[in-house]
């Protein structure tokens, strides 16, 4: 049994990180699957690139939170490629917003 705040986190840590592990596999796979049904029925390509673009932020977010959870160092520069994906993120839908609503 654990006996303090380090025991405790030990204990949780290996199956937080597969738990987070799992989910994070599905949210990748099926926001993958979705960027290419996309691709494969580009018909609008003003609006679809951006729509790809801003889908393509599940696979960033949970590669990135996936990794800070199983090495807690790696974080910081995880955080910084992150928020530099979210700044494209966010160029992208807004640029789907101009291309959608003239």
């Amino acid at each position: 049994m654990a006996t303090g705040y380090e025991d405790t986190y030990r204990d949780l840590h290996q199956p937080a990180v597969v738990i987070g592990g799992c989910f994070a596999i599905v949210a990748v796979l099926l926001s993958i699957y979705l960027i290419f049904q996309h691709l494969k029925s580009y018909t609008n390509p003003a609006e679809q690139k951006w729509i790809v673009a801003v889908i393509f932020m599940v696979p960033v977010y949970a590669t990135q939170s996936i990794l800070s959870l199983w090495n807690p160092r790696m974080s910081v520069a995880c955080d910084i490629l992150r928020n530099c994906y979210e700044a494209f993120a966010l160029y992208s839908f807004g640029s789907y917003l101009v291309a959608c609503l003239g």
